[in-house]
């Protein structure tokens, strides 16, 4: 159903209906994209005109309509108010996509999502981190939940490819260059339980590695999956995703942070009950450690 031609630097989609109230039908278009990196719509806008034919000399109808291309429905969107005729065309349009023409769709919104991520300036990009779980908790983040459609990361080992989720430290007073890396393999049934997959962690300055989890389920060793990864390609790829999480989240932190956001760690230093028991006199310094004087402080 689907053709795609590029005409002028523009992709034009081209349509002919097989069948329904539309069949014989054919249309022109073009399709627009969400162009946040962040953002997970799933939209993809189309704007169609109906191709004049022998059949169809002086019939020239145009529609525009959006479809979320992973719930396979026409995307409700308040912003824009489609027209009866537009939703009709929308779900016909819907009915007639095959397995193909869905795949065509997905790969048209993943490679330019994957653009616009690689390209956009970081200081206008909307990434959401959370403070408390960076700074107190000290949690690694993981780059695909900062940019979903990231450059994905790939291995094969014996016949199976395995995705690579990638986890970073983004703390501004750590200086570690660690990446912990847990291989998801590409197969029917992918388990969920954590540890069923290994995870290692990885000096990408040094090379050096380490298991942290070998994993529970049958597939490619650790060893197997890292021998992958040794190349300095690969080492420089882990360190320059790293920077720029570490840029994102400078630039998050800038814009967001308060006093509210983050309760800083308190280091509690027992106190010797001697110590504790001596009252200062009024001119001592305040036990407390203000620098002020016990009678101006604490002694008031």
């Amino acid at each position: 159903m689907i053709d795609i031609a590029k005409i002028n630097e523009e992709d034009i989609i081209y349509i002919v209906f097989d069948s329904g109230e539309h069949k014989g039908e054919s249309y022109s278009g073009k399709y627009r994209i969400c162009n946040n990196p962040t953002c997970t719509c799933n939209e993809i806008y189309f704007k169609f005109d109906s191709v004049q034919s022998a059949e169809l000399p002086a019939k020239q109808i145009q529609y525009s309509f959006s479809i979320d291309i992973e719930k396979k429905e026409v995307f409700n969107d308040e912003k824009f108010h489609y027209s009866l005729q537009d939703i009709n065309f929308a779900e016909s349009f819907i009915k007639g996509l095959s397995d193909t023409d869905w795949n065509i769709l997905w790969n048209i919104y993943l490679h330019f999502k994957t653009y616009i991520t690689e390209t956009y300036p970081l200081n206008e990009l909307n990434a959401q981190f959370n403070i408390d779980e960076v700074e107190k908790e000290r949690l690694t983040v993981a780059y695909g939940s900062i940019l979903p459609y990231n450059k994905r990361i790939y291995v094969d080992v014996d016949d199976v490819k395995y995705e690579i989720i990638d986890y970073y430290c983004v703390a501004p007073d750590c200086n570690c260059k660690e990446v912990f890396l847990q291989f998801i393999p590409h197969v029917k049934d992918v388990k969920n339980y954590e540890g069923a997959y290994p995870t290692t962690s990885l000096n990408y300055e040094t090379g050096t590695w380490n298991i942290k989890q070998a994993g529970k389920e049958k597939v490619a060793t650790p060893e197997m999956l890292m021998s992958e990864l040794s190349d300095p390609v690969s080492l420089h790829t882990f360190s320059e995703r790293n920077k720029k999480l570490r840029k994102l989240y400078k630039i998050y932190k800038k814009k967001n942070y308060t006093t509210k956001n983050i309760t800083p760690k308190r280091k509690i230093t027992p106190v010797n009950d001697t110590v504790a028991k001596k009252v200062p006199g009024r001119n001592d310094p305040c036990i407390c450690g203000s620098g002020k004087k016990y009678k101006k402080c604490c002694g008031k």
